[in-house]
């Protein structure tokens, strides 16, 4: 009889420590859920915040090393060559910028797209879609601002791109420079740090639960 009793007080005993673990196990996977999405949140809003902040670096820089290594004034001549003083831009430029960096590039001749890094975009001005958007020329070329543009279509492909005014030899602003980066690339990259963050959290849940069960 006694021992009876004393095997049913261990097995709600038993029982009560399950509950116990497996509540406990609930709880840190809810709570490392929660945590998980707010980092995971975090980590998307910082991610373009410094995707904006290497773009506008990376345009910037361009414009600047334009100024500093090509002297003379900006020209689109008839057949569309772009041209600063008697150097001619003709993608090697841009191209060697786009190997360094693996960012896209693109330079514009007042508001006119004149060179680019990305297949399948038209160039000149006997192209059609060639002109910058007015809200951007506006800001940079008359504003003498960088301006941001995220998620645009570029040659069917969607890009986050920033666009910085470039000097011409007087002193006023002959043109833009444009780095810009695939919108797939930068969600690829995203998604990878926050897989990375879910599998953390889902391991350690697995460990806290086979604590409990080794503990049980």
């Amino acid at each position: 009889m006694g021992e009876a009793k004393n095997t049913e007080k261990k097995e709600r005993k038993g029982k009560l420590v399950l509950h116990v673990i497996l509540i406990a196990v609930a709880a840190c996977a809810a709570v490392a859920a929660i945590l998980t999405t707010i980092s995971a949140i975090q980590t998307t809003e910082v991610y373009h915040s410094l995707i904006e902040e290497t773009l506008n670096t990376a345009a910037i820089q361009m414009a600047d090393e334009i100024e500093r290594m090509y002297e003379g004034s900006w020209e689109l001549d008839e057949d569309d060559n772009l041209w600063k003083g008697d150097h001619q831009f003709k993608g090697e430029f841009i191209g060697a910028l786009k190997t360094q960096t693996g960012l896209d590039y693109a330079i514009f001749y007042d508001d006119i797209r004149a060179v680019t890094t990305v297949n399948g975009s038209p160039v000149g001005r006997k192209n059609a879609d060639t002109k910058a958007p007015d809200d951007i020329y506006n800001t940079v070329v008359k504003g003498g601002q960088t301006y941001y543009r995220p998620n645009y279509i570029v040659a069917g492909e969607m890009y986050s791109g920033v666009y910085a005014p470039v000097d011409d030899a007087d002193g006023t602003i002959g043109g833009m420079t444009c780095a810009f980066r695939k919108t797939s690339d930068i969600n690829s990259d995203i998604r990878r740090n926050v897989m990375v963050m879910i599998l953390a959290a889902v391991v350690c849940v697995i460990i806290f639960a086979a604590i409990g069960i080794y503990l049980y």
